[in-house]
Protein backbone atom coordinates (compact mmCIF):
# COMPACT_ATOMS: atom_id res chain seq x y z
CA UNK A 1 0.00 0.00 0.00
CA UNK A 2 1.37 3.42 -0.93
CA UNK A 3 2.27 5.53 2.09
CA UNK A 4 0.07 8.44 0.98
CA UNK A 5 -3.06 6.28 1.29
CA UNK A 6 -2.02 4.40 4.39
CA UNK A 7 -5.08 3.96 6.57
CA UNK A 8 -4.88 3.89 10.35
CA UNK A 9 -7.83 1.87 11.68
CA UNK A 10 -9.36 1.65 15.13
CA UNK A 11 -8.61 -1.93 16.16
CA UNK A 12 -9.17 -1.89 19.90
CA UNK A 13 -12.58 -2.84 21.22
CA UNK A 14 -11.86 -1.57 24.74
CA UNK A 15 -10.35 1.71 25.86
CA UNK A 16 -7.00 1.47 27.68
CA UNK A 17 -5.77 3.58 30.57
CA UNK A 18 -6.66 7.27 30.80
CA UNK A 19 -10.07 6.56 29.26
CA UNK A 20 -8.82 7.00 25.71
CA UNK A 21 -8.11 5.00 22.59
CA UNK A 22 -5.16 6.13 20.46
CA UNK A 23 -6.29 6.06 16.83
CA UNK A 24 -3.10 7.44 15.32
CA UNK A 25 0.16 8.55 16.92
CA UNK A 26 3.58 9.66 15.73
CA UNK A 27 6.63 11.24 17.35
CA UNK A 28 8.04 11.80 13.84
CA UNK A 29 10.87 9.32 14.07
CA UNK A 30 10.32 9.09 10.29
CA UNK A 31 8.06 10.59 7.64
CA UNK A 32 6.21 7.30 7.05
CA UNK A 33 2.85 7.99 5.44
CA UNK A 34 3.31 11.75 5.28
CA UNK A 35 3.36 13.76 2.03
CA UNK A 36 5.78 16.68 2.38
CA UNK A 37 6.00 19.57 -0.06
CA UNK A 38 7.64 22.97 -0.41
CA UNK A 39 9.31 25.12 -3.03
CA UNK A 40 12.86 26.02 -4.06
CA UNK A 41 13.38 28.12 -0.95
CA UNK A 42 12.17 25.80 1.84
CA UNK A 43 10.13 22.67 2.44
CA UNK A 44 8.55 20.46 5.08
CA UNK A 45 10.82 17.67 6.30
CA UNK A 46 11.12 15.15 9.11
CA UNK A 47 14.65 15.60 10.40
CA UNK A 48 16.81 17.26 13.03
CA UNK A 49 17.94 20.28 11.04
CA UNK A 50 17.84 22.54 12.90
CA UNK A 51 17.93 20.41 16.06
CA UNK A 52 14.58 21.49 17.50
CA UNK A 53 12.33 18.65 18.64
CA UNK A 54 10.33 17.56 21.66
CA UNK A 55 10.93 13.83 21.20
CA UNK A 56 14.44 13.17 19.83
CA UNK A 57 15.85 12.82 17.30
CA UNK A 58 13.48 14.49 14.80
CA UNK A 59 10.46 16.72 14.36
CA UNK A 60 8.22 17.63 11.45
CA UNK A 61 9.42 21.09 10.42
CA UNK A 62 9.29 23.73 7.71
CA UNK A 63 12.54 25.46 6.76
CA UNK A 64 15.55 25.02 4.46
CA UNK A 65 17.60 23.32 7.17
CA UNK A 66 18.53 26.68 8.70
CA UNK A 67 15.73 29.23 8.19
CA UNK A 68 12.38 29.66 6.42
CA UNK A 69 13.79 31.12 3.24
CA UNK A 70 15.76 34.27 3.86
CA UNK A 71 15.16 37.73 2.35
CA UNK A 72 15.05 36.78 -1.31
CA UNK A 73 11.82 34.98 -1.81
CA UNK A 74 8.45 33.73 -0.64
CA UNK A 75 8.44 30.16 0.68
CA UNK A 76 5.44 27.88 1.23
CA UNK A 77 4.58 24.22 1.63
CA UNK A 78 2.26 21.61 3.09
CA UNK A 79 2.65 18.46 5.18
CA UNK A 80 -0.22 15.97 4.80
CA UNK A 81 -0.78 13.05 7.16
CA UNK A 82 -1.77 9.54 6.11
CA UNK A 83 -5.50 8.88 6.05
CA UNK A 84 -6.87 8.45 9.58
CA UNK A 85 -10.14 6.53 9.69
CA UNK A 86 -12.67 7.81 12.23
CA UNK A 87 -15.62 5.87 10.85
CA UNK A 88 -15.62 3.33 13.74
CA UNK A 89 -15.23 5.98 16.43
CA UNK A 90 -18.11 6.83 18.77
CA UNK A 91 -16.52 8.90 21.54
CA UNK A 92 -15.25 12.48 21.63
CA UNK A 93 -12.26 12.68 19.29
CA UNK A 94 -9.42 15.18 19.30
CA UNK A 95 -6.23 16.00 17.45
CA UNK A 96 -3.36 16.83 19.80
CA UNK A 97 0.11 17.99 18.83
CA UNK A 98 2.99 20.04 20.18
CA UNK A 99 4.51 22.91 18.27
CA UNK A 100 7.39 25.39 18.42
CA UNK A 101 7.91 28.28 16.07
CA UNK A 102 10.33 31.05 15.19
CA UNK A 103 8.45 32.96 12.50
CA UNK A 104 6.38 36.11 12.39
CA UNK A 105 3.44 35.79 14.72
CA UNK A 106 0.41 36.81 12.67
CA UNK A 107 -1.41 35.25 9.73
CA UNK A 108 -1.04 38.47 7.76
CA UNK A 109 2.70 37.86 7.54
CA UNK A 110 3.49 34.16 8.15
CA UNK A 111 0.68 31.62 7.83
CA UNK A 112 0.82 28.66 10.22
CA UNK A 113 -2.37 26.73 9.57
CA UNK A 114 -3.82 23.31 10.34
CA UNK A 115 -6.49 21.91 8.01
CA UNK A 116 -8.68 18.79 8.01
CA UNK A 117 -10.11 17.18 4.86
CA UNK A 118 -11.76 13.92 3.82
CA UNK A 119 -11.41 14.41 0.05
CA UNK A 120 -7.69 14.95 -0.46
CA UNK A 121 -8.03 18.68 0.30
CA UNK A 122 -10.27 19.44 -2.62
CA UNK A 123 -12.32 20.94 0.22
CA UNK A 124 -11.63 21.42 3.91
CA UNK A 125 -13.79 20.45 6.88
CA UNK A 126 -11.80 22.54 9.34
CA UNK A 127 -9.02 25.09 9.13
CA UNK A 128 -7.38 27.31 11.70
CA UNK A 129 -4.53 29.79 11.33
CA UNK A 130 -2.55 30.43 14.51
CA UNK A 131 -2.68 34.20 14.79
CA UNK A 132 -0.67 35.54 17.71
CA UNK A 133 -2.11 32.99 20.16
CA UNK A 134 0.89 30.72 20.78
CA UNK A 135 3.97 30.78 22.99
CA UNK A 136 6.94 32.00 20.91
CA UNK A 137 10.10 29.84 20.86
CA UNK A 138 8.57 27.43 23.38
CA UNK A 139 7.03 23.98 22.99
CA UNK A 140 3.31 24.14 23.65
CA UNK A 141 0.25 21.95 23.06
CA UNK A 142 -2.79 22.27 20.82
CA UNK A 143 -6.02 20.24 21.20
CA UNK A 144 -8.52 20.46 18.35
CA UNK A 145 -11.89 18.65 18.28
CA UNK A 146 -12.61 16.25 15.42
CA UNK A 147 -16.00 14.96 14.26
CA UNK A 148 -16.19 11.17 13.74
CA UNK A 149 -18.89 11.82 11.12
CA UNK A 150 -16.10 13.13 8.89
CA UNK A 151 -14.99 9.53 8.32
CA UNK A 152 -11.53 9.02 6.80
CA UNK A 153 -9.60 12.27 7.21
CA UNK A 154 -6.17 13.71 6.62
CA UNK A 155 -4.45 16.42 8.64
CA UNK A 156 -2.50 19.14 6.84
CA UNK A 157 -0.01 21.62 8.23
CA UNK A 158 0.38 24.54 5.82
CA UNK A 159 3.04 27.25 6.04
CA UNK A 160 3.45 30.37 3.88
CA UNK A 161 5.77 33.33 4.46
CA UNK A 162 3.35 35.53 2.45
CA UNK A 163 6.14 38.00 1.65
CA UNK A 164 9.94 38.09 1.47
CA UNK A 165 10.47 40.11 4.63
CA UNK A 166 11.69 38.89 8.04
CA UNK A 167 12.18 35.33 6.85
CA UNK A 168 15.31 34.56 8.85
CA UNK A 169 13.54 32.57 11.59
CA UNK A 170 14.20 28.87 12.02
CA UNK A 171 10.65 27.86 11.10
CA UNK A 172 7.64 25.91 12.38
CA UNK A 173 8.15 22.60 14.22
CA UNK A 174 5.55 19.91 15.00
CA UNK A 175 6.05 16.90 17.29
CA UNK A 176 4.18 14.25 19.34
CA UNK A 177 1.01 14.21 17.28
CA UNK A 178 -1.90 11.94 18.12
CA UNK A 179 -5.56 11.46 17.31
CA UNK A 180 -7.45 9.90 20.19
CA UNK A 181 -10.99 8.91 21.17
CA UNK A 182 -12.38 9.33 24.66
CA UNK A 183 -14.65 6.72 26.20
CA UNK A 184 -18.36 7.44 25.70
CA UNK A 185 -20.14 8.41 28.96
CA UNK A 186 -22.63 5.73 29.98
CA UNK A 187 -25.82 5.56 32.05
CA UNK A 188 -26.19 3.38 35.16
CA UNK A 189 -28.61 2.94 38.09
CA UNK A 190 -32.41 3.39 37.96
CA UNK A 191 -34.51 6.49 37.50
CA UNK A 192 -37.71 6.22 39.56
CA UNK A 193 -41.03 7.53 38.20
CA UNK A 194 -41.89 11.13 39.04
CA UNK A 195 -44.79 13.54 38.58
CA UNK A 196 -43.60 14.30 35.04
CA UNK A 197 -43.68 10.69 33.82
CA UNK A 198 -43.15 7.01 34.47
CA UNK A 199 -39.67 7.05 32.96
CA UNK A 200 -38.28 9.41 35.56
CA UNK A 201 -35.41 11.83 34.99
CA UNK A 202 -32.49 10.77 32.80
CA UNK A 203 -28.97 12.18 32.80
CA UNK A 204 -27.36 13.37 29.57
CA UNK A 205 -24.62 15.67 28.36
CA UNK A 206 -23.35 17.86 25.56
CA UNK A 207 -19.75 18.76 24.80
CA UNK A 208 -16.94 16.31 25.55
CA UNK A 209 -15.18 14.52 28.38
CA UNK A 210 -11.81 15.85 27.22
CA UNK A 211 -10.19 17.61 30.18
CA UNK A 212 -8.09 19.93 28.03
CA UNK A 213 -11.21 21.20 26.21
CA UNK A 214 -13.20 21.69 29.46
CA UNK A 215 -16.55 21.91 27.64
CA UNK A 216 -18.82 19.34 29.30
CA UNK A 217 -22.40 20.41 30.07
CA UNK A 218 -24.57 18.10 32.19
CA UNK A 219 -28.33 18.00 31.86
CA UNK A 220 -31.30 15.92 33.02
CA UNK A 221 -34.46 15.38 31.01
CA UNK A 222 -37.86 14.34 32.35
CA UNK A 223 -37.81 16.46 35.52
CA UNK A 224 -40.98 18.14 36.79
CA UNK A 225 -41.12 21.74 35.52
CA UNK A 226 -40.33 24.84 37.53
CA UNK A 227 -38.55 23.16 40.45
CA UNK A 228 -35.09 23.44 41.98
CA UNK A 229 -32.42 20.91 40.99
CA UNK A 230 -28.83 20.22 42.02
CA UNK A 231 -26.20 18.20 40.18
CA UNK A 232 -24.00 16.00 42.36
CA UNK A 233 -21.09 13.64 41.70
CA UNK A 234 -18.79 11.09 43.32
CA UNK A 235 -16.13 8.53 42.48
CA UNK A 236 -18.30 5.49 43.26
CA UNK A 237 -21.57 4.00 42.03
CA UNK A 238 -24.46 2.67 44.12
CA UNK A 239 -28.22 2.23 44.09
CA UNK A 240 -29.58 3.17 47.49
CA UNK A 241 -33.23 4.18 48.15
CA UNK A 242 -33.46 7.88 48.89
CA UNK A 243 -36.46 10.20 48.81
CA UNK A 244 -38.83 9.00 46.11
CA UNK A 245 -36.02 7.42 44.08
CA UNK A 246 -32.47 6.13 44.32
CA UNK A 247 -29.11 7.64 45.20
CA UNK A 248 -26.72 6.33 42.56
CA UNK A 249 -23.54 7.64 44.19
CA UNK A 250 -21.30 6.68 47.11
CA UNK A 251 -19.83 8.98 49.73
CA UNK A 252 -18.15 11.44 49.60
CA UNK A 253 -20.57 13.32 47.35
CA UNK A 254 -19.69 16.67 45.79
CA UNK A 255 -22.36 19.27 45.03
CA UNK A 256 -22.28 21.50 41.96
CA UNK A 257 -23.71 24.88 42.92
CA UNK A 258 -25.55 27.06 42.15
CA UNK A 259 -28.94 25.36 42.26
CA UNK A 260 -30.43 24.85 38.82
CA UNK A 261 -34.00 25.56 37.74
CA UNK A 262 -35.75 22.73 35.91
CA UNK A 263 -37.63 25.23 33.73
CA UNK A 264 -39.56 23.13 31.24
CA UNK A 265 -38.12 19.96 32.76
CA UNK A 266 -34.47 19.99 31.69
CA UNK A 267 -32.04 21.52 34.22
CA UNK A 268 -28.40 21.83 33.16
CA UNK A 269 -24.99 22.70 34.59
CA UNK A 270 -21.75 23.67 32.84
CA UNK A 271 -18.98 21.67 34.49
CA UNK A 272 -15.94 23.91 35.03
CA UNK A 273 -13.01 21.56 35.64
CA UNK A 274 -10.87 24.49 36.73
CA UNK A 275 -13.18 25.35 39.63
CA UNK A 276 -14.14 22.20 41.57
CA UNK A 277 -16.37 22.59 44.64
CA UNK A 278 -13.46 21.36 46.77
CA UNK A 279 -9.95 19.98 46.35
CA UNK A 280 -11.31 16.47 46.93
CA UNK A 281 -13.64 16.93 43.97
CA UNK A 282 -10.91 17.85 41.47
CA UNK A 283 -11.41 15.94 38.21
CA UNK A 284 -8.22 14.86 36.45
CA UNK A 285 -7.40 12.96 33.25
CA UNK A 286 -7.70 9.20 33.62
CA UNK A 287 -10.33 9.38 36.35
CA UNK A 288 -13.94 8.18 36.17
CA UNK A 289 -16.60 10.21 37.97
CA UNK A 290 -20.32 9.60 38.31
CA UNK A 291 -22.98 12.30 38.07
CA UNK A 292 -26.62 12.53 39.11
CA UNK A 293 -29.33 15.17 39.38
CA UNK A 294 -31.31 15.72 42.62
CA UNK A 295 -34.56 17.63 42.12
CA UNK A 296 -37.65 18.72 44.04
CA UNK A 297 -40.92 17.00 43.18
CA UNK A 298 -43.55 17.89 45.79
CA UNK A 299 -46.41 16.61 43.62
CA UNK A 300 -45.12 13.05 43.32
CA UNK A 301 -44.74 11.45 46.72
CA UNK A 302 -44.13 11.63 50.43
CA UNK A 303 -40.51 12.79 50.36
CA UNK A 304 -41.06 15.64 47.91
CA UNK A 305 -37.78 15.04 46.06
CA UNK A 306 -36.32 12.52 43.65
CA UNK A 307 -33.16 11.77 41.69
CA UNK A 308 -32.25 10.95 38.11
CA UNK A 309 -30.38 7.91 36.94
CA UNK A 310 -26.56 8.12 36.94
CA UNK A 311 -24.04 9.08 34.26
CA UNK A 312 -20.53 7.60 34.42
CA UNK A 313 -17.86 9.72 32.73
CA UNK A 314 -14.28 8.61 32.11
CA UNK A 315 -12.22 11.77 31.57
CA UNK A 316 -9.32 11.69 29.16
CA UNK A 317 -6.46 14.21 28.83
Amino acid sequence: MHASILRILVLASALPALGQNIIYETAFDSDLGWTLQGNDQASWAVDGAPAIYRSPPFSLNFNDGVEIGGPCCISAGTADSPVIDLSNVSGATTLRFRCWYETEDTCAHDVREVQISNDGFATTLFEHCFDGECAYQSWHRHDLPLDPAWGAISVRFAFDTVDNMWNGGRGWFIDDLLVRECAVPSSFCLAAPNSAGAGGALMGYTGTNVVSLNNLRLHATGCPPNQFALFIYSAGQAQTPLGDGFLCLTSPIHRLYPLAQTGGGTPSHVLDLGSPPSAAGQISPGETWNFQCWYRDPAAGVAGFNLSDGLGVAFCP
